[in-house]
């Protein structure tokens, strides 16, 4: 298949996935792992393209500027789907599924990351399934992983919101996620100038984090996020 067909078919398929109709269905028919297979081969399928084309620099730039505009209307489409209660009862956290989206936490894919924190962020929507994902799939790992090594905005909305979901679950699990070094990697934030929405995020989560736990303040002296976080409360 040639690559604009391939970009072609895609459009049209996220057309559909924009009726909730169409969402609903593929939940109601386990088809959400599809959607995964397409967003994770689209990274193969530009990788051949562009091995393939002939150095036309501005074709390579145009179809990868139309395959991130893709990802990015298919990741909306899998955000509204796991934002639905059926999702969960559907997905399990011991399904297969899941246990994907866990996996692309650690992904080097950019997209990949995104999917991954804001579908398992809408799973964790409960006290009972934020602490299981805690203290039984240890998600918080790679999440504050995340956080440090990531400067792209979106995909560090998207941890951010994960952790500050499951950080309300328990002083205990705030701690968890302060010992891994989360405030360290949003102290960063504030010496990025240009980054004044990234300052807002890692703030906020900063001031969910200490809320209530007198150990994290006191194992962080010194955090100038600490401090102003304080003062949004």
């Amino acid at each position: 298949m040639e690559f604009e067909e391939y970009c072609s078919l895609l459009k049209s398929a996220v057309q559909l996935l924009n009726l909730p109709r169409v969402q609903q269905e593929m939940v109601v028919d386990s088809h959400v792992d599809s959607l995964l297979d397409i967003l994770e081969g689209s990274y193969e399928r530009l990788h051949a393209f562009l091995e393939s084309c002939s150095r036309d620099t501005e074709l390579e730039k145009e179809n990868a500027d139309t395959i991130q505009r893709i990802r990015s209307l298919i990741n909306d489409a899998l955000s509204n789907i796991s934002s639905e209660d059926r999702f969960s009862k559907t997905y399990p956290l011991s399904s297969p599924l899941i246990g994907r989206l866990e996996v692309w936490l650690d992904s080097e894919h950019t997209d990949l990351c995104i999917c991954a924190s804001v579908m398992l962020g809408n799973v964790a929507r409960s006290e009972e399934v934020c602490r299981k994902l805690v203290l039984e799939y240890n998600v918080q790992a790679p999440l504050v992983n995340l956080l440090k090594r990531h400067s792209a905005v979106g995909v560090l909305h998207a941890a951010a919101g994960m952790l500050k979901n499951l950080a309300i679950s328990g002083v205990d699990i705030r701690e968890k996620i302060s010992a891994l070094g989360a405030i360290d990697a949003c102290d960063k934030f504030l010496k990025q100038d240009s980054l004044g929405q990234i300052q807002y995020i890692g703030l906020s989560l900063i001031r969910v984090l200490i809320n209530g736990s007198c150990k994290t303040r006191r194992e962080n002296p010194s955090s100038k996020t600490i401090h102003l976080a304080r003062l949004m409360v």
